[in-house]
């Protein structure tokens, strides 16, 4: 018998499916025996396009969980529900601290130029004692410098200091007068406001006296007048 050389397409049947794999067989006169000679080229065509869809399918499962749809999108980046939210209670003192730089300076100075008030046997005006230092506070009736023997001391008041003080002396300076000997706790006894009496006298006197001065005489050789 000769044999012939005949096309085929030959299904591998399994549980996975099916696959056709083409080829040629050859086939003798007698039709009994069968030669199978697999063509190689389709075969790996074949094999190249399994692959092929192999991929793809494994590309597109891939994409799904990387791709979104706008409203995907929208769900994942909106706001979260509604929710209470709870904290602990703290009770403390809150506190801010605010650091500045400056530089702080009296609102107003005045130069003090003292007249010799030490008597007739004073001879040159100068600074005796300056109890106080550059810092310190001041309150009223305290002395701030002894000139020539006599004390200079601060008294409150709004009324500038422009003359002597003296018995029978009046007006608004000496009622100022009279007010911060009250504040300093020598209160004036028998007199008007205004008035330079007997009572602002002794007043003046015993302030003199606590400071431990000798209150000045209004006129030299004078028993019965002090001034202020």
């Amino acid at each position: 018998m000769t044999a012939q050389e005949r096309p085929f397409l030959v299904f591998w049947l399994s549980t996975e499916g099916c696959v056709l794999m083409p080829g040629t067989y050859d086939q003798s006169d007698d039709e009994t025996s069968v030669e199978y000679r697999p063509a190689r080229r389709r075969l790996w065509a074949v094999v190249t396009l399994v692959g092929v869809c192999v991929v793809m399918s494994v590309g597109g499962v891939a994409l799904t969980g990387v791709v979104r749809s706008p409203a995907e999108a929208a769900t994942e980046t909106g706001p979260p529900a509604a929710d209470v939210l709870t904290a602990a209670v703290e009770r403390r003192v809150l506190v801010d601290t605010v650091v500045t730089r400056g530089q702080v300076a009296a609102a107003q100075s005045l130069d003090v130029t003292v007249a010799g008030t030490g008597g007739k046997d004073t001879v040159k005006t100068v600074v005796t004692k300056l109890p106080v230092k550059v810092g310190d506070s001041l309150k009223a009736g305290q002395v701030l410098a002894e000139i020539s023997g006599r004390p200079l001391f601060a008294l409150p008041g709004k009324v500038p200091v422009y003359r002597d003080l003296r018995p029978g002396s009046s007006g608004h300076d000496v009622q100022q007068l009279q007010e911060a000997l009250k504040t300093v706790g020598y209160p004036v006894k028998g007199d008007a406001a205004g008035k330079f009496g007997a009572g602002t006298k002794a007043a003046v006197s015993s302030f003199y006296r606590s400071l431990g001065y000798d209150p000045l005489p209004a006129q030299e050789g004078g028993e019965d007048g002090c001034e202020s």
